[in-house]
């Protein structure tokens, strides 16, 4: 048994201005129609089924690699209105996994960038050599960070993001291993600043909101965690530091749904020991990692595939 993961989604079209989508084309973003085709593609091939019931297997000790189930990360507000209503036309629920730093007036910059690099660019790779010429003004390289930086190997980071290009992982390597969090997020809002991105001006397009929490949670979907501020680099946390990115998002998810959170899963793909032992104590039964397992047999580590690997064997099958 395994999950498929989704993110983005999009509302773009060719005779519509990027910078008027709602909801901006992006690496990996989905279409309604894109998205119709996938839920097909499953079904054809894979027994596609509904969040409680996949809990209710796995519980059960279901194991059947022919059972999938559809999650989708971060909370975003495109899930809820371009991804839901398809669901339900399907007859379909998934899990959703809400970060929560918004919900108390914080906006996630995680977001806030993403939709900058894809909105203000007319590709992403312009964007990731604005942003090092940036960062190079910024004099934050010194010659250690220079060599990793020259020397960096594209097959040993993230090895579970194939679908990423040499481009994608080295901006990832470079954020969250060779700057501070500082000196990246001070880069980012010089950049935005040259480029007059307005944060306000889209931030209701980003984060689902309490409503549509509630909405999803009525008509059968699960609600899980997924830290309250999405660190990308989780490895670099303290076991007290993770402990209040869990606990604080499950705080404010079952004050909004008054239940229990029983599911999680994992910024980045990341998990551990310390995360292990942190969602057990808070009687969290079901994890969802970002690849494949090893250890099958732990609910905290129940495995996944990231979309794009399904839209390629789509594609190798001359369906899309």
């Amino acid at each position: 048994m395994q999950g498929i993961i989704f993110h983005y989604f999009t509302d773009a079209s060719n005779n519509r201005p990027r910078i008027a989508q709602r909801f901006v084309k992006c690496q990996g973003a989905l279409t309604e129609e894109q998205f119709e085709d996938v839920i097909g593609y499953l079904r054809s091939r894979y027994r596609l089924i509904c969040a409680e019931q996949f809990i209710e297997e796995i519980s059960k000790g279901s194991t059947a690699p022919d059972t999938m189930c559809l999650t989708f990360d971060d909370g975003l507000k495109s899930q809820y209105e371009i991804a839901w209503p398809v669901m339900k036309k399907n007859g379909l629920t998934g899990f959703y996994f809400v970060n929560t730093c918004w919900m108390e007036g914080n906006k996630s910059l995680l977001e806030v960038f993403h939709d900058f690099r894809f909105r203000m660019f007319d590709d992403v790779d312009q964007f990731y050599s604005e942003f090092y010429e940036v960062m190079n003004r910024a004099g934050v390289m010194d010659e250690e960070r220079i060599r990793k930086f020259e020397s960096f190997d594209y097959d040993h980071y993230l090895p579970h993001c194939v679908w990423h290009t040499y481009n994608d992982k080295l901006f990832r390597y470079t954020r969250d291993q060779l700057l501070t969090r500082q000196q990246y997020i001070e880069c980012m809002f010089e950049l935005m600043r040259i480029k007059n991105y307005d944060i306000d001006k889209y931030a209701d397009f980003l984060w689902i909101n309490e409503s549509d929490i509630c909405d999803l949670r009525g008509n059968g979907n699960i609600i899980g965690l997924h830290t309250h501020n999405h660190p990308t680099n989780m490895e670099k946390l303290t076991y007290s530091e993770k402990e209040y990115e869990y606990r604080m998002n499950r705080e404010i998810l079952q004050k909004i749904l008054k239940e229990d959170i029983k599911t999680a899963s994992y910024p980045c793909g990341y998990y551990d020991s310390e995360t292990g032992s942190i969602l057990k104590n808070m009687g969290v039964d079901f994890g969802f990692l970002a690849y494949q397992a090893d250890d099958e047999g732990d609910r905290l580590m129940i495995p996944r595939i990231n979309h794009p690997q399904i839209v390629e064997r789509m594609i190798n099958e001359g369906i899309s």
